[in-house]
C-alpha cells in the first residue's frame, strides 16, 4: 500500500433517556500499483435506557466501495445490556452483514470486524452472509463506572467493519448535542 487517507464526522445526540447516533467516515486506499479504491461508510443509531440498569440499542450500517472495487455492505446491529454494578455488565449482541460486489476478480465476503482483533471470526470464502450472536459478563477493572453507560452500548453495538475505530470512538465521546470530527492519515 502506498497512501491511506481517512476522515470521518460523527456526531451523538441525547434526549432523555435515548441517545441518538450517526457517523460518516470516508477512506481512500491507494496502492503502489493499480487503482485507488474509496470506501464511504454512513452509520445511523440509537440506544434508549429503559431503567438505569437496563438498555437496547439498534444500529444500521451501508458501505460502499468504489474504484478498483465495487461492493456495498449492509449491516444491522441489535443489542441489550444489564448493568449488574458500576463496573459490571451482561449484554445480549447480534449483528448480520449483507455483502454484494467484488474487488478485482474476486466476489466480496461478508466480515463482522476484521479477522485478526474481531470478537466474531470472518464468514469463510465465497460467503456473502454472515450472522454473530454474543451474549457475554465484561467487568471493567479501571473505571469507576460501566463502559457500557459512558460509550453508549456494547463496544460493537452500533459500530461494525468497514470502519475507523478512531472515528468511531470520537462519534460516542461527543457531548449532547454537539458534532465531533476526527481525521487521520
Amino acid at each position: 500500500m502506498h497512501n491511506l487517507r481517512s476522515f470521518g464526522v460523527g456526531g451523538r445526540y441525547i434526549v432523555g433517556p435515548a441517545t441518538l447516533l450517526a457517523l460518516w467516515t470516508n477512506t481512500l486506499v491507494s496502492p503502489i500499483a493499480g487503482s485507488s479504491t474509496l470506501y464511504n461508510a454512513y452509520e445511523a443509531g440509537g440506544k434508549y435506557a429503559f431503567t438505569p440498569a437496563l438498555s437496547g440499542a439498534l444500529g444500521y450500517t451501508y458501505s460502499r466501495a468504489s474504484g478498483s472495487a465495487t461492493a456495498h455492505w449492509n449491516q444491522i446491529n441489535a443489542a441489550v445490556d444489564y448493568a449488574l454494578s458500576k463496573r459490571t455488565d451482561v449484554y445480549f449482541l447480534t449483528v448480520y452483514q449483507d455483502a454484494s460486489g467484488r474487488i478485482g476478480t474476486t466476489n466480496v465476503q461478508a466480515q463482522i470486524g476484521d479477522s485478526i482483533s474481531s470478537i466474531f471470526p470472518t464468514s469463510g470464502t465465497g460467503s456473502q452472509d454472515q450472522v454473530a450472536v454474543r451474549v457475554a459478563i465484561r467487568h471493567n477493572f479501571q473505571a469507576a463506572t460501566c463502559a457500557t453507560a459512558e460509550a453508549g452500548g456494547p463496544p460493537s453495538a452500533l459500530h461494525g467493519a468497514p470502519q475507523p475505530t478512531a472515528v468511531a470512538n470520537a462519534a460516542r465521546r461527543a457531548l449532547p448535542g454537539e458534532a465531533s470530527l476526527a481525521m487521520s492519515r
